[in-house]
């Protein structure tokens, strides 16, 4: 069996699948929205008892031990207490085990009223709500924070080329459509392993992935 760790696990609509079909994987998961980790245990009925309502900050509270894998995906954009969350998040990586995490940076490639509301949320969130905070992560930061735990990067690479992404919804047949995606999954691989400018294909995408082990 495999303890897998889910922070700012949402609805976890996106893993059922996976779990449905990996029995190995024994979930566990962490929402600070009460509401969506309930909808996280309607999804998941078999590991309801594993998912609380908490933070990435509260770590290794809800559950005191580590896990094999621990994953975050697209949260650490809304986390105001970055250098809280990145502590605890890899202090539960289990000896040997590995942190995937993605963050997305779309969040501030579109308007004037983009910019105003992401500029609102860091202002209340100093006020000490949190809740709707959105900001752009500094890679730098983050790395030295994951190597500053203990963990070795062992992937970087970035996703979501815009007009690539958005082709396969223009097929209607479901399978079509999904084929589709997946070619674009398969491209953007290629293009991560041979761009030779890293820092101009973190700009041009939309979603950032790290995949840290830790080896003492």
């Amino acid at each position: 069996p495999i303890d897998l760790l889910d922070v700012g696990c949402g609805g976890a609509e996106w893993l059922v699948p996976l779990l449905d079909n990996t029995p190995a994987i024994i979930y566990h998961g962490v929402e600070p929205q009460a509401r969506l980790a309930e909808r996280a245990r309607l999804n998941l009925p078999r590991f309801a008892e594993n998912i609380r309502t908490a933070r990435g900050e509260d770590l290794p509270a809800p559950f005191g031990k580590q896990f094999g894998i621990v994953i975050s995906r697209a949260a650490l954009e809304h986390v105001y207490h970055r250098e809280a969350f990145l502590d605890q998040v890899s202090g539960v990586v289990a000896r040997d085990g590995v942190l995937l995490l993605t963050y997305g940076s779309n969040h501030f490639k579109q308007d004037r009223r983009t910019d105003l509301r992401n500029l609102a949320s860091q202002a209340i969130a100093r006020l000490g709500v949190d809740r709707f905070y959105t900001a752009p992560v500094d890679e730098a930061r983050l790395t030295a924070a994951l190597e500053r735990n203990g963990l070795t990067i062992e992937e970087r690479k970035y996703y979501s080329l815009d007009d690539i992404k958005a082709a396969h919804k223009l097929v209607a047949e479901p399978r079509a459509s999904r084929e589709a995606l997946l070619r674009w999954l398969e491209l953007e691989n290629l293009l991560n392993a041979e761009a030779g400018d890293l820092a101009a294909m973190r700009k041009l995408t939309n979603e950032a992935y790290f995949g840290a082990r830790r080896v003492s």
